[in-house]
């Protein structure tokens, strides 16, 4: 009997890694990041500066940031944490010496804490990623269009991307920190895909990490006859099976910068994906083919009829 794929096998797993498991999402952190970043009350604000676009390389299309309203709670924790240790001293040893001590110890690690763990803002458009760390004026920043090599390296559980355009410039980035915004991980991954194309070079661990070399319809977005995008169907297959047995099918929406995917599997129901791209981690041994909107029906129908069975 043919093996029958769970739905869940197509997008990247959240995981340590995840989708949310990065750097905090800000006011930024959406499509609407050039106006809505910069404005609002102070603790909404980003705690790192948010620079200009690089010139003469297209708006800046999202902004991922930590805010001002964060660092102050993470504060706020680690003054609350010495202020129960400072406490419970006290209750055991009835000597405000103890208490003292505690309190200067907790503001040692409070300034140690606000002045080596630097707040990070990291931003891109569809040809750019760019980060700036702490308040420095200077910005690192990378034309991901352009990638002349890149290498994934892995330390203390974490990965990281180190990348150098065409031009010279260089930029590591943590992967957790590109996964925490869903649009900046898809332009940023979009970008180096078309790299990878044109002829990047990438070390075994990035091509394995990023699933570079696993098929992927990138932003393949059906136009009807007036040149206007339409919602697009994919179907998802093993070898073993082919393509007119698929274990998914995956509905993509024409959306605002970049479309959004759907996937209809063994759940037996439509589980969205959020943006294109979302297929990187897939590891599948097929492929996928375009298909129109009745094919897709027909195949949701066939993929009920088999899996319905084996969840009775």
């Amino acid at each position: 009997m043919a093996r029958e794929r769970p739905a869940s096998h197509i997008p990247s797993p959240p995981g340590p890694e995840g989708t949310r498991g990065g750097r905090r999402q800000g006011a930024g952190a959406t499509r609407s990041g050039i106006s809505v970043s910069l404005e609002g009350p102070w603790w909404r604000r980003p705690a790192a500066r948010i620079p200009p676009p690089p010139p003469g390389h297209g708006d800046r299309l999202v902004a991922n940031f930590e805010s001002n309203g964060h660092r102050l709670r993470d504060g706020l924790k680690v003054a609350l944490l010495f202020t129960v240790a400072g406490a419970a001293a006290y209750l055991k040893y009835r000597d405000v010496q103890s208490i003292a001590t505690t309190a200067v110890w907790g503001g040692v690690t409070l300034l140690f804490l606000l002045s080596v763990v630097k707040p990070m803002t990291i931003s891109a458009g569809r040809t750019w990623l760019q980060v700036v760390r702490g308040n420095r004026k200077a910005s690192d920043w990378i034309c991901t269009t352009e990638l002349d090599s890149l290498e994934c390296t892995s330390s203390r559980g974490r990965y990281y991307l180190e990348m150098r355009d065409e031009h010279g410039r260089r930029l590591t980035v943590a992967v957790r920190d590109l996964r925490s915004n869903d649009l900046l991980y898809a332009l940023v991954m979009s970008a180096i895909r078309a790299s990878y194309r044109r002829g990047m070079r990438a070390n075994e661990l990035g091509v394995s990490w990023l699933a570079l070399d696993q098929p992927n319809p990138e932003l393949t977005v059906a136009r009807d006859a007036d040149g206007r995008p339409v919602t697009t169907y994919f179907a998802f297959y093993n070898n073993e099976d082919g393509p007119n047995r698929p274990f998914a099918v995956v509905r993509r929406s024409p959306g605002d910068v970049l479309p959004t995917d759907e996937v209809y599997g063994a759940g037996l129901r439509w589980v969205p994906l959020g943006y294109a791209l979302h297929f990187d981690a897939s590891k599948i041994d097929g492929g996928y083919v375009q298909i129109s909107e009745s094919r897709a029906a027909q195949l949701t129908e066939e993929i009920r009829r088999r899996v319905t069975p084996l969840q009775a």
